[in-house]
């Protein structure tokens, strides 16, 4: 299989690592030409990816700046950072502008996911308009997409891309399982979900962010009484709580949220959560 890393940081890089350790050959996309040229000679600027790793995968991952690389790969994922705003909201700037130039390269029956950490909506009402206005394709028929938030904990060794729980969300049942097909090879324990309630309810368990939660979640909740989602409220409901599961297994999250407040998090869960079972069923 041929993977393309859209932003090779330190979640991009460890993913292409990951993939082209696991046989796949891999084409990682990146703006900055200092970082592919040194990448291309085997010099990592990721702390969890020393040079040592790089020089046996050069015949299997190739660092580049031409978006036209991607049109040969069967799956993209866009790893670009979506840094906090003054107002502490996702800027979806290096988002859109890597969805608008993915545009203009994307191929039928690609497969792109969207790992960087956003707000519910962000898939399906901005990455997806962007991918088919430019392409003529049509998202779900011509192409597929999907959601997997990165759970990335820089200098971790117990909890690592293969062994932390990986959650993806589908665009459509066959979007989810082209993606569950990708990242099996990477990721052993998958858990299919609507990846945003995840997202937010990882993003938000730090300590200080804790009174952001309830609020955001309730919003997202409230929006699934649209009639015309097309999953069932009971089902979100159930895969609400999965999610928050996930979170509070005692692995690390996005945020690098230690195991202590993850258990804390799940004593506070019936606390935090119940009254969003009603907002969704």
């Amino acid at each position: 299989m041929k993977i393309g890393i859209v932003g090779l940081g330190y979640v991009g890089l460890p993913l292409a690592v990951a993939f082209a350790e696991a046989g796949d050959e891999v084409v990682g996309l990146d703006t900055d030409g200092r970082r592919v040229e040194d990448l291309n000679a085997g010099r990592s600027h990721v702390e969890d990816i020393p040079d040592a790793t790089l020089v046996p995968l050069r015949d299997r991952l190739r660092a580049t700046a031409n978006q036209a690389d991607l049109a040969s790969c069967e799956a993209i994922v866009i790893c670009v950072p979506t840094p906090l705003t003054g107002s502490r909201d996702p800027d979806l700037t290096y988002m859109l502008e890597s969805a608008t130039a993915l545009s203009g390269v994307l191929q039928p029956e690609q497969l792109v996911v969207l790992e960087s950490t956003t707000y519910p909506g962000t898939t399906r009402e901005k990455l997806v308009p962007m991918l088919e206005e430019r392409s003529a394709l049509k998202a779900g028929t011509d192409f597929n997409v999907a959601f997997s938030p990165e759970r990335v904990d820089p200098g971790r060794t117990d909890y690592t891309l293969r062994t932390t729980p990986k959650i993806v969300g589908g665009l459509t049942p066959a979007c989810l399982e082209r993606a569950q097909a990708v990242y099996s090879e990477v990721c052993d324990e998958l858990v299919p979900s609507p990846a945003m309630p995840n997202c937010l309810v990882e993003d938000s368990g730090q300590p200080q962010e804790t009174v952001s939660v309830r609020p955001a979640l309730l919003r997202h909740c409230s929006s699934v009484n649209d009639p015309d989602r097309e999953s069932p409220r009971e089902t979100r409901t159930v895969a609400l709580w999965s999610a928050c599961g996930v979170v509070t297994d005692g692995r690390p999250g996005t945020c690098g949220m230690p195991t202590e407040l993850n258990v804390v998090g799940l004593a506070l869960g019936p606390v935090l959560f119940a009254p969003l079972v009603a907002v969704t069923t």
